[in-house]
């Protein structure tokens, strides 16, 4: 329940007839299972792309404003 959206916390403390939020609290903790499935996620999605200085622009005037270097 507690990862239901249509649920806040003080629903699911009703729900569980706990006297005080705090207990619930501890349903809130993420599974080492879901963490790592967010990790393994993060990772496979492709890399945006670098940053590039408009055409317009001085490439070497914007690093150096920027203190990029060369």
């Amino acid at each position: 329940m507690i990862a239901d959206p249509a649920f806040t916390l003080v629903d699911v403390q009703t729900v569980l007839r706990h006297a005080n939020v705090t207990t619930t609290t501890v349903y809130t903790q993420p599974r080492m299972e879901d963490v790592l499935q967010k990790v393994l996620e993060h990772y496979a999605r492709p890399r945006p792309p670098a940053p590039t200085v408009e055409p317009e622009y001085d490439d070497a005037a914007v690093r150096e404003l920027l203190g990029l270097g060369e």
